[in-house]
């Protein structure tokens, strides 16, 4: 999985992700590589809620408390955070990041759970009058894929290489020089697959694991990911294509049903889908 790593201090890290078994996987590397580290799950003593989209900013400012050592909103670039309190200096303690899931602008707040509904009230105080709204996993699922953001179990899974997940920045030894997990395999290695948009002439449902099929009744790839995108008025989706195949603009059929019966023509785009 991928996912957000804060340092707290010279020797203390939150490793934010979505994929429960993360611990156990660091438990392993930290015992595997003979280091002195404490790995445990904290998940059950932290909430979170984000404030995401164009006024989240003026939304936070006028509820949240800073100190003159931390960094201002304003001044918060992306993936920092800063430790506040809601409301005084006296209010529910918060930390506040510069990030999201949801491809636009926004924060995430966290804060211990007894001072969570305080702070969700807060939000809402400060948020309905400027036209903030609550969503759920629908509503995200929504906006992470017009952002093209990879999910676990479905862009991420055993098998599939990074770069095929869409995370090829991570791992570029031109902007990361030096060791890492896997290093020396994925360099070894040519991916085969690209991860692509879709776009279809249709708002019906695609189901994930649909074949996506060439001219010649070559299959090509499939879909991972699928929605129905309001803005945009039409279905969409994630798919991992093979990379000779894979030129943005080509015109191609998703088999639906039993891949031969019913087939949904689409577009390969990239990513993020433009939905400006």
């Amino acid at each position: 999985d991928d996912g957000t790593l804060f340092r707290l201090s010279p020797t203390g890290f939150r490793w934010m992700c979505s994929a429960a078994d993360s611990g156990d996987w660091l438990r392993h590397l930290a015992s595997e590589r003979g280091f002195d580290a404490r790995i445990r799950t904290v998940s059950g003593s932290i909430n979170n809620v984000a404030v995401q989209g164009p006024l989240a900013k003026d939304i936070l400012a006028d509820i949240l408390w800073t100190s003159e050592g931390q960094p201002s909103l304003d001044e918060l670039r992306r993936f920092r955070f800063l430790v506040g309190c809601v409301g005084h200096r006296q209010g529910p303690a918060v930390v506040v990041s510069n990030s999201g899931y949801t491809g636009l602008p926004g924060y995430e707040i966290f804060c211990a759970p007894g001072d969570a509904v305080a702070v969700w009230d807060a939000i809402q105080d400060s948020g309905v009058p400027k036209g903030l709204r609550p969503m759920g996993l629908d509503a995200l699922e929504i906006l992470r894929i017009e952002a093209g953001l990879p999910s676990i179990g479905a862009e991420f899974g055993p098998g599939i290489d990074p770069r095929e997940a869409g995370v090829e920045f991570a791992i570029r030894p031109d902007r990361k020089p030096g060791d890492f997990v896997g290093r020396d395999a994925l360099l070894s290695s040519t991916p085969r697959r690209r991860l692509v948009g879709l776009a279809f002439d249709t708002t019906d449902p695609v189901p994930p694991g649909s074949h996506i099929i060439d001219a010649g009744e070559t299959v090509i790839g499939e879909v991972t990911s699928s929605v129905k995108s309001p803005r945009l008025g039409c279905t969409i989706a994630l798919a991992r294509i093979a990379r000779v195949s894979a030129d943005s603009g080509k015109a191609v059929e998703v088999g639906l049903l039993d891949g031969s019966e019913k087939r949904a023509p689409a577009r390969i785009t990239g990513l993020p889908f433009d939905v400006s």
